[in-house]
């Protein structure tokens, strides 16, 4: 008999998993690239966010972290060989290593960052 993982546990990756980064949430179509360098604005003039979203937060691929970061903030970011690069950021904890999803919400959420 396997052990059961708990729930939380779900969506954590492995280096050996794939790299897809997904965007999804309050947006028109979620979408998914297999590209690790790409412009944030890019992916969401795909995905298309809601107009009442102003928010995404950002997922680490190891599941433990997440920056929750104004979409007006995101527009001039990108990521970089899986890494999130957000211009003059306030604090370089937005700059997510191993960026898995970006959800897209209404508000900021719940995020890991350290006060």
């Amino acid at each position: 008999m396997s052990e059961q993982q708990p729930q939380s546990f779900s969506r954590i990756r492995k280096a050996t998993d794939d790299k897809t980064i997904r965007v999804e949430g309050k947006v028109v179509r979620a979408v998914q690239v297999q590209e690790r360098t790409v412009a944030v604005r890019a992916l969401f003039e795909m995905a298309e966010p809601l107009p009442a979203a102003d928010y995404a937060t950002v997922h680490s691929g190891d599941g433990l972290y997440r920056a929750s970061i104004p979409l007006d903030r995101l527009l001039s970011a990108e990521i970089r060989e899986g890494r999130l690069y957000v211009p003059d950021a306030p604090t370089n904890c937005w700059n997510v290593k191993d960026v898995m999803l970006l959800e897209v919400t209404t508000g900021k959420q719940s995020d890991t960052l350290p006060t």
